[in-house]
């Protein structure tokens, strides 16, 4: 019975995984990558993205963050 835990550890990632893709990419098979590296490791190790934040999709466009300090006169 030791492959049990095991096995449900790799089905709790692959979901997690699975879940990522469809929520980053929406839920049609064919608007999917066949992998995503940034998915893979946030399903397996948590969310790995430096900004908290996922870049975006292929397509849409990433908004740029403005410090309001450095612009101020």
């Amino acid at each position: 019975m030791g492959g049990s835990l095991g096995t449900h550890i790799v089905a709790d990632r692959l979901m997690r995984y699975t879940e990522y893709i469809a929520e980053r990419y929406g839920d049609d098979p064919s608007s999917q990558p066949s992998f995503d590296l940034e998915g893979w490791l946030s399903a397996i190790w948590g969310d790995v993205g430096t900004s908290g934040s996922h870049p975006p999709a292929a397509g849409e466009e990433q908004e740029e963050e403005v410090d309001d300090d450095e612009h101020r006169i």
